[in-house]
């Protein structure tokens, strides 16, 4: 059965985008590649076509990894992402009670994950904890760094 992996519409666009960019410039660019260093081979060695087909093996792998996301991939309707609980394509403002800080979360798939920017994984420590909570409630996460932070839900919105 196929896992839905539901995305913004900036991370299904960044994804195609990226599958687009290594179908038609990358692979080209490494067939061009090996095709050269196959008529120099003789006189060079085979180090570059070894080179170059481990590229193709990876960047085909990257490929077929897009096509199965995307193609598993729902674009989350930006209009009808419920906002009464924490949940993927909400935007959490919490406050560190330790630290009596303010922070800013985007809850999302794994895939569209960027914790310098804010925006973390639902199964992350932070995304595991907060899921499902509603503005007020106070959390207890454990970081992998042995750290305990108390959050509290501010608010939530759409992302």
């Amino acid at each position: 059965m196929k896992e839905i992996i539901n995305l913004t519409q900036e991370g299904y666009d960044r994804l195609k985008n990226e599958l687009e960019y290594l179908r038609d410039v990358k692979l080209k660019e490494i067939s061009e590649r090996i095709q050269e260093a196959k008529d120099f081979a003789e006189d060079f060695g085979n180090l570059e076509y070894e080179e170059a087909k481990s590229e193709q093996a990876m960047v085909l792998a990257r490929v077929n990894e897009l096509e199965a996301q995307l193609s598993n991939a729902r674009i989350i309707d930006k209009d009808k992402i419920e906002i009464s609980r924490v949940g993927i394509g909400c935007k959490v403002v919490v406050k560190d009670l330790n630290k009596k800080t303010i922070k800013e979360y985007t809850i999302l798939e794994p895939i569209e994950a960027d914790p310098v920017n804010g925006k973390i994984s639902f199964q992350s420590p932070v995304g595991k904890a907060l899921f499902g909570k509603q503005v007020g409630d106070e959390v207890t996460v454990h970081t992998p760094g042995g750290q305990t932070i108390k959050l509290k839900v501010v608010s939530i919105e759409r992302a």
